[in-house]
């Protein structure tokens, strides 16, 4: 079986970048429930709802960056 995959660009390069990075995002995806997972089983130091969702954005912006420079 063979899938193909036709992008019109430039104006589908959105489409086509995340066709191209659907793998890895949701490896993102899997990264982020496993770190919630370990904080609710092991223990976090969060004071506020917000230092823990601060720690969610900063902890997804590092993966993306770890995404972007591995896939381009």
């Amino acid at each position: 079986m063979t899938a193909t995959f036709k992008f019109q660009l430039p104006e589908e390069d959105y489409e086509h970048l995340c066709a191209l990075h659907g793998v890895a995002y949701k490896g993102l995806i899997h990264a982020v429930d496993d770190e919630m997972r370990n904080k609710l089983k092991y223990g976090h130091t969060f004071q506020t709802p917000d230092e823990a969702m601060e720690h969610v954005r900063t902890f997804i912006r590092e993966r993306m960056d770890e995404i972007m420079d591995v896939t381009i």
